[in-house]
């Protein structure tokens, strides 16, 4: 196990931001944490209603993770999870109608047409 540097920090905070811009995710309120943590090398909190999300990144990771790629493609893998933050509430909760997994379906196509 290495410790990150601030920078390696900071370019991962600049790619989450850049996705959340190019991906349209502008209505998200986006919080970083820069700590030591188990398990995990990033990981998302999202709180849906009030669309805010805590992503955290883990200030001790494994040598090959290290590479700056690396550490941009975990940024990449937690703004997939708020982007489709919706659809695991919907699968989280039993009581959601057609309508509202229609909604939620359209919300990612919208940004998936941009991208593709």
């Amino acid at each position: 196990m290495k410790k990150l540097t601030t920078k390696q920090f900071n370019d991962f905070r600049a790619e989450c931001l850049r996705l959340q811009k190019e991906w349209g995710l502008t209505g998200w309120k986006l919080y970083f944490v820069f700590k030591p943590f188990e398990n995990h090398y990033a990981e998302c909190d999202i709180d849906l209603e009030g669309h805010l999300a805590t992503i955290r990144l883990s200030s001790e990771l494994k040598d090959d993770v290290l590479e700056p790629n690396n550490i941009l493609s975990h940024a990449k893998h937690e703004m997939i999870h708020i982007l489709l933050g919706r659809f695991a509430e919907i699968a989280y909760n039993r009581f959601i109608d057609k309508k509202t997994t229609i909604e939620a379906e359209e919300e990612v196509v919208r940004i998936l047409e941009k991208l593709l």
